[in-house]
């Protein structure tokens, strides 16, 4: 799973640096940084999961970290907290499922956003994400409307879907108003 965050961290990247329009409300910079304070959340609850999902089924309900696991065959579900060192937290809850042989996974979850801090911004509302695939193939979805206050004010919607396959990353939809979509091709690191 190390290879999926590394593919998070580039999808970031990528997704603002092809970002066009400049007749909304947020600027294509003012979009990347809220995109950026909520993704930086939702990376923290993909790690959560994946974690979780290293220790199933041990019991049929564990917690690891600030995160409840209950599970039932290949499936679980999970609830949580997030909380940020500027200030403020997320609950978090979702669900998800993995094929028996551990090289698949999908889940999906929704973060709510109270008064969350992260680089100057402060966000509330709520955020959407899915995950289906494996390590190097697999689609993320990001969907949600967040307020934002602080160093960047506004609304800001979320409806983006990133697709990784080994070499390539995709990238559509819109941020804050901001379209955004290209696609990348990348070496692929060997461990």
């Amino acid at each position: 799973m190390r290879r999926v965050l590394s593919g998070l961290l580039v999808a970031a990247v990528l997704v603002f640096a092809q970002a066009c329009g400049s007749d909304e409300s947020l600027t294509k910079e003012e979009a990347g940084q809220v995109f950026g304070a909520a993704s930086g959340a939702a990376g923290q609850v993909q790690g959560q999961v994946f974690s979780g999902m290293a220790q199933a089924p041990a019991a049929d309900e564990i917690t690891v970290g600030n995160f409840t696991y209950s599970w039932t065959d290949t499936s679980f579900t999970f609830t949580g907290t997030v909380e940020s060192a500027e200030g403020g937290s997320a609950t978090v809850e979702g669900s998800g499922t993995w094929d028996a042989a551990g090289q698949s996974a999908s889940f999906e979850f929704s973060m709510t956003f109270n008064a969350y801090a992260s680089q100057g911004i402060v966000l509330d509302g709520v955020l959407e994400m899915s995950f289906a695939g494996s390590q190097q193939n697999y689609e993320m979805t990001y969907s949600g409307d967040i307020q934002s206050s602080g160093k960047v004010v506004g609304s800001v919607t979320f409806d983006l879907t990133i697709k990784m396959s080994p070499g390539k990353i995709e990238y559509a939809g819109t941020v804050g108003g901001q379209k955004v979509g290209a696609s990348a091709t990348y070496d692929i690191p060997s461990y």
